[in-house]
C-alpha cells in the first residue's frame, strides 16, 4: 500500500514513528530508514512471528512512499524506498503498572516466552515506570515494538529480573508449558521462508551499493530461534 499523507508525529516511540494515512484510508505508525534498516526488519520479521505464535499484534505491513512527498515535512525520515507500517488500534494507550493485574496470565506467559526465544529485553514496566511496548485498548492488548529483538547481550539472569512478567517463571512455567510453546515454534520456523520473503532487499543492507549487510543478518536471526530445539534452552524450566 502507498502512503498519501503524513498525519503527525507519534506521541510515543524512541524511534520518532510518524502516523500516516495509506489509500484504504488506515492510519499507519510509520518507520523509515531514520529508525536504521536492521530495525525495519526486525520489527517486521518479530511481528509476522509473533502473529504465527499467536500473539496479539496490531496489522504490520510493508508500505511505499510516493515520490511526491518530496519537501513534505517529516517526509526526509521515510526515504523513497519501502517502509515499515504498524496500523493504528483506536483509541489505544500505552499500559501502565496499573494495568498489569488485568493482562491474562496466559497472554502474560505468551509474551515472557516470545521474548525470551527472539532475545527481546525491551520489556520493562514497574511502579517506577518503564518500557513496557504494550497497548491497551477496548479490544483487548496487544504487543508491539521489536527494534530490540534478537540480542546476543540480552542476558539470561538480566533478562528474568528486569523483564515485566519476569515473576511468572517461578509461579507457573512448566513442562506442559514447554509442551505448548514448542508447538507454536514449531509452526513459526516452519512458516520461516514466508516470513522472510516478505523483508524488502534493500533492508538486508547498510548502504545503498548493497554490499554490506546489516547485523544480524536473517541467517543469524534463525540460529537464535533454533535455539528452542536444544535442551539447554528449556534448561531454565
Amino acid at each position: 500500500m502507498e502512503i498519501v499523507e503524513i498525519v503527525g508525529q507519534a506521541k510515543h516511540g524512541v524511534t520518532m514513528p510518524l502516523r500516516c494515512r495509506v489509500e484504504d484510508g488506515s492510519i499507519y505508525y510509520v518507520k523509515g530508514p531514520s529508525a536504521g534498516y536492521s530495525s525495519l526488519t526486525k520489527e517486521l520479521v518479530c511481528g509476522r512471528l509473533a502473529h504465527a505464535f499467536g500473539l496479539p499484534v496490531p496489522e504490520i505491513a510493508v508500505l511505499t512512499v510516493p515520490r511526491a512527498f518530496r519537501g513534505i515535512g517529516g517526509a526526509e525520515r521515510l526515504g523513497l524506498g519501502p517502509v515499515f507500517g504498524s496500523k493504528e488500534i483506536p483509541q489505544a494507550f500505552e499500559v501502565s503498572y496499573s494495568d498489569l493485574a488485568d493482562i491474562p496470565d496466559q497472554i502474560a506467559k505468551q509474551i515472557l516466552f516470545f521474548d525470551r526465544w527472539i532475545l527481546n529485553a525491551d520489556r520493562i514496566l514497574s511502579k517506577a515506570g518503564g518500557n513496557p511496548n504494550i497497548i491497551r485498548s477496548r479490544d483487548g492488548f496487544f504487543v508491539i515494538d521489536h527494534h530490540n529483538a534478537f540480542d546476543p547481550d540480552a542476558g539470561e539472569a538480566d533478562f528474568w529480573k528486569t523483564h515485566m512478567f519476569g515473576g511468572l517463571r517461578e509461579r507457573s512455567i512448566d513442562k506442559a508449558f514447554q509442551v505448548q510453546f514448542s508447538d507454536c515454534c514449531a509452526i513459526c520456523l516452519e512458516a520461516w521462508d514466508d516470513i522472510i520473503g516478505a523483508v524488502p532487499e534493500r533492508w538486508l543492507y547498510i548502504d545503498d551499493l548493497m554490499t554490506v549487510e546489516c547485523q544480524p543478518e536473517l541467517a543469524a536471526m534463525r540460529a537464535i530461534l533454533d535455539r528452542v530445539n536444544e535442551a539447554e534452552f528449556w534448561s531454565w524450566i
